[in-house]
């Protein structure tokens, strides 16, 4: 076995002493390319005998694969474009992506806007890809981000460093972490994918309940969504069952170190409020202004209306949190119960309602006026409480696996982490590596 030495750079740590550091200036050529102005919208072409001008947008976060589909393209070459090649590195540099978003482009030739681009010099480009994967390289760069829009400027990415063995051993570490990442990548998409059909299963098995499998059609008629099921039933809209709707504020407030939350359609999940270490404070005096409409206070329903759009929550806190206009706050009669009503709003046919209603409306999201004439089955109170105490059974069975699926995905994301730090770093050698040296 090789011996290890120290590299010198302490967040890289031992390597193995054929190794070298070398810093990524030396090793790549390191440049970021140019945003497209509004004036120059002209210059989008088909794709057809174009180049692709990839954005941080095109970048999938989580296969760190360009999306070349969702790219704008281009003939226009002059020095206002910065040219990717097959192999080169993206990684993008500032904003909320920044350090996060990363992928190895497998197109020819492409035009890039102000991602990060590595172009290798004197190094393997997919060994060069992995290196910046690596959780030593993510954990520096996340200590180097400063600025009000957050980032890592490319002289101080320059001047990072980087573990050098030969390039043979490059070429033998890229292609075992191709084979591995790959073979990991298939396993962590056919539980994605499981877990997709446990929640189709989980949507159908709601509506089917909710509806008392009851079959219905969803028609849009003079601009108008009728809802229409196979027998004759009364159907309610919304209001019909509600004591009162409301959003949360509109307005603009002042940030303090202490004070009240003001949280949004980030902190709404099914099970319950999220609220991390870092959410955005106001005054106690903003606070109690927003909070006197008297929403939101237990059992009501909080709705996502903007972002994650539908996602719904039962309010099960006793203090009445602030909120932003992303989220509704629904308020039942007594027609319905609230987890009645928050299943049907998580049931297939009211989901297809939010997206006819979401796609005819001029903004991307759904608000009061529209949620409220949205159209439900509503059976007798009885009844509703016999589908909830049946969905809470079934739901959590199901919620379970899923859970559990969840937790192999980690795992398998974490040992996927490891792998490739644990070679890109030399603390495992790949097989045949040590006799490359004699």
């Amino acid at each position: 076995m090789s011996k290890m030495k120290y590299s010198g750079v302490e967040w890289i740590g031992d390597i193995p002493s054929e190794w070298n550091i070398n810093k990524l200036k030396n090793v790549a050529d390191i440049y970021t390319g140019n945003s497209i102005s509004d004036d120059d919208k002209s210059l989008y072409e088909d794709p057809v005998d174009a180049y692709p001008y990839i954005a941080t947008k095109d970048i999938s976060l989580l296969d760190a694969i360009v999306n070349y589909d969702n790219s704008m393209y281009t003939k226009y070459k002059d020095k206002k474009f910065k040219i990717a090649y097959s192999g080169d590195t993206l990684l993008c540099i500032e904003g909320g992506s920044a350090g996060k978003k990363i992928a190895k482009i497998d197109c020819d030739v492409s035009f890039v806007n102000k991602l990060c681009c590595f172009h290798r010099k004197s190094i393997n480009n997919t060994y060069l890809y992995y290196y910046l994967m690596s959780d030593s390289f993510r954990e520096k760069f996340n200590q180097n981000i400063f600025g009000l829009i957050g980032g890592v400027s490319q002289f101080v990415l320059k001047q990072f460093n980087i573990c050098v063995p030969n390039i043979f051993e490059q070429k033998l570490i890229a292609d075992f972490l191709d084979k591995k990442v790959k073979e990991l990548d298939e396993v962590l998409k056919d539980i994605n994918k499981q877990i997709e059909i446990l929640n189709n299963y989980k949507k159908l098995i709601i509506t089917e309940k909710v509806t008392e499998n009851h079959n219905y059609n969803i028609k849009v008629q003079n601009g108008k969504i009728n809802l229409i099921f196979q027998d004759k039933f009364k159907k309610f809209r919304i209001k019909d069952v509600l004591i009162g709707i409301t959003d949360g504020t509109h307005g603009t407030f002042d940030r303090v170190n202490d004070g009240e939350y003001l949280l949004s359609a980030k902190n709404v999940f099914e099970n319950g409020l999220f609220i991390s270490d870092n959410e955005s404070m106001i005054s106690t005096k903003d606070y109690n202004e927003i909070i006197k409409c008297g929403y939101p206070k237990k059992n009501d329903l909080l709705m996502c209306c903007v972002g994650t759009v539908g996602r719904t929550m039962i309010y099960k806190e006793s203090k009445s949190y602030a909120f932003q206009r992303s989220i509704l706050f629904l308020r039942c009669n007594n027609k319905v119960i609230p987890e009645f009503l928050n299943y049907t709003m998580n049931s297939n046919y009211m989901l297809e309602q939010e997206k006819i209603l979401i796609n005819k409306s001029a903004q991307d999201g759904l608000y009061q006026g529209t949620v409220k004439n949205m159209l439900l089955y509503l059976p007798s109170i009885d009844k509703q409480k016999q589908i909830v105490e049946y969905l809470d059974k079934k739901c959590k069975q199901i919620d379970k696996i899923i859970k559990d699926k969840q937790k192999q995905i980690q795992k398998i994301e974490e040992y996927k982490k490891s792998v490739i730090y644990e070679h890109v770093t030399g603390k495992k050698r790949v097989e045949g590596a040590e006799e490359l040296y004699g």
